[in-house]
């Protein structure tokens, strides 16, 4: 049932992201038309990309979380011998978990801080930008916890094809 809502929670945060995406086009090309065709600039305009692209970065992580598919280097990973490899995976995901929630408890403390100003373009407190960066390390710790929990039901139960494409690229082969 975990793995089920988590997987509900990556599709939600890829969907926003998607639609952040095109919003993000859609913005810019309004300011293209406008600063180009009709010899006037949108001055929301590239606040409101910039602050979208916040989001989309930080949403779009939640799913790469999920598959394990962030930046990494596998080397030490793969030169392991498949029984340390294993525990090593839980381990890198658990620190992955920690981190991310020592970022969720930081990014919480500059949101309610009292330091924010009011966009110009937008009319919006800074507050809603900045918010980008807890709320995904939450979604993120959230579906890595999942995950964390699914490897160790495969590791539990003996199931090393589980783990036989961590770290290893796909494509390349």
């Amino acid at each position: 049932m975990l793995q089920a809502f988590a997987a509900r929670v990556v599709t939600a945060a890829n969907v926003l992201a998607g639609a952040i995406t095109v919003g993000i086009f859609l913005v810019m090309a309004a300011q293209v038309v406008s600063r180009y065709g009709f010899n006037t600039s949108l001055f929301w305009a590239d606040e409101l990309a910039v602050w979208g692209l916040a989001w989309l970065v930080m949403l779009a992580c939640v799913g790469l979380a999920w598959d394990w598919r962030h930046v990494h280097v596998p080397m030490v990973l793969l030169a392991l011998p498949e029984r340390a490899r294993i525990p090593m995976i839980l381990l890198s995901k658990a620190a992955t978990v920690a981190f991310l929630l020592v970022l969720v408890w930081y990014g919480a403390q500059v949101v309610t801080g009292g330091f924010h100003r009011t966009a110009p373009g937008l009319g919006l407190s800074t507050r809603w930008f900045k918010l980008a960066v807890p709320a995904s390390a939450a979604l993120m710790s959230f579906v890595l916890v999942a995950a964390l929990l699914r490897d160790l039901a495969a590791w539990r139960c003996g199931d090393t094809r589980h783990f036989r494409g961590y770290g290893r690229d796909e494509g390349a082969e």
